[in-house]
């Protein structure tokens, strides 16, 4: 994972229909937002570069197979890459076998193969890494079973992802300031006194806390 820091990002109204924002709940969500503790949250990149979290299962040339969906790891795609991989996903089709998402197959073959580098075949970390990679027969890609969960429970994944993205900055009496952003689903919260980090939250989560 890492972590960006906010681009400037435009203020605006969201609209009640889309994320039950309105002004007479701005402090309210200001409580929220210094209330993280109670949270399920997600430090994750920016929510416009749409990093994709990611786990799998390996098999050596040797045979040896070992499960590592205990180790997530991330890869920057496009919206369109995204929607065609939790489509298949939600089909029950293996991601690698998704179509017209070869660039984003070998690029996150590219991290995995980075990645074992690192770690021993039992997935336990390595003082030093190996020198020569090893030779890999079969990966099997896998999104974090959160994040299925997550899925699983909207009533339509692709149209949420299809919502405009919306944004509103609220200003502290010292000038600094809380921008939201809501967007596939999820509510970015940036604090300008917290830099480089970003909280995301899932959207219904969020709303039933300043309901």
């Amino acid at each position: 994972m890492r972590y960006q820091e906010s681009k400037s990002l435009p203020e605006s109204y969201i609209k009640p229909s889309e994320c039950c924002f309105t002004l007479k709940w701005f402090h309210a969500i200001i409580i929220l937002v210094k209330n993280f503790d109670g949270m399920k949250l997600f430090l994750i990149g920016g929510m416009e570069d749409l990093n994709f979290n990611y786990c799998y299962k390996i098999t050596y040339e040797s045979g040896e197979t070992y499960d590592r969906r205990r180790n997530e790891l991330s890869v920057e795609i496009s919206k369109e890459d995204y929607k065609k991989i939790i489509t298949g996903v939600l089909q029950e089709r293996p991601i690698e076998q998704i179509e017209g998402i070869s660039d984003v197959i070998d690029k996150m073959t590219e991290n995995v193969e980075f990645a074992d580098r690192f770690m021993n075949k039992n997935g336990s970390l390595r003082k030093t890494p190996l020198k020569k990679k090893r030779a890999i027969s079969k990966l099997e890609f896998f999104i974090p079973e959160y994040e299925y969960r997550r899925l699983k429970k909207m009533k339509d994944p692709i149209e949420t992802l299809e919502r405009p993205v919306e944004h509103m900055t609220v200003y502290r009496n010292d000038g600094s300031s809380v921008t939201l952003t809501a967007e596939n689903g999820r509510v970015s919260i940036v604090d300008s006194r917290e830099k480089n980090v970003r909280h995301i939250i899932e959207a219904d989560y969020f709303v039933s806390k300043i309901l």
